[in-house]
């Protein structure tokens, strides 16, 4: 019985190797490698940007009805000052609106080529070091 759980843990950690090295080749060095993205492809992942994770969702439409909306969002962690980062986007995302909310959280919101009405990027930018790039269009437009 030892014997299989050595075997076992040894999968186990070569299972974890590939995972790591697989977000290390998804996150790259400042390239976009955003997994399952449509419009946000377009939008620069930060140098030495670390991916934490992600979410998605569908939302709007009819009750029991098709989803109006699909949102998908990236979860990353900085270690250069968000004014850094600020000024890296701002750079990068021309054409883009600039906000700012009450935490000094920056929000940059774009709609992309092609993009329909209600269809945007967003990078949001936290004083803490977190990264969010997020992206909402309408349904189907994600391939399975």
């Amino acid at each position: 019985m030892k014997r299989n759980s050595g075997v076992r843990n040894l999968i186990t950690a070569a299972a974890c190797l590939v995972g790591l090295l697989a977000l290390q080749v998804a996150c790259g060095s400042g390239g976009n490698s955003l997994p399952n993205a449509v419009y946000a492809k377009g939008v620069p992942v930060y140098p030495g940007a670390k991916y934490i994770g992600e979410v998605g969702g569908h939302s709007g439409g009819r009750v029991r009805g098709p989803a109006g909306n699909e949102s998908h969002s990236w979860f990353l962690k900085v270690s250069d000052p968000a004014d850094q980062v600020v000024a890296f986007y701002q750079g990068k995302l021309t054409g883009a609106e600039l906000a700012k909310d009450a935490e000094d959280t920056r929000i940059f919101t774009l709609k992309p080529p092609g993009a329909e009405e209600g269809e945007f990027v967003q990078v949001i930018i936290h004083r803490n070091g977190d990264l969010q790039i997020h992206e909402s269009l309408k349904a189907g437009k994600k391939k399975a």
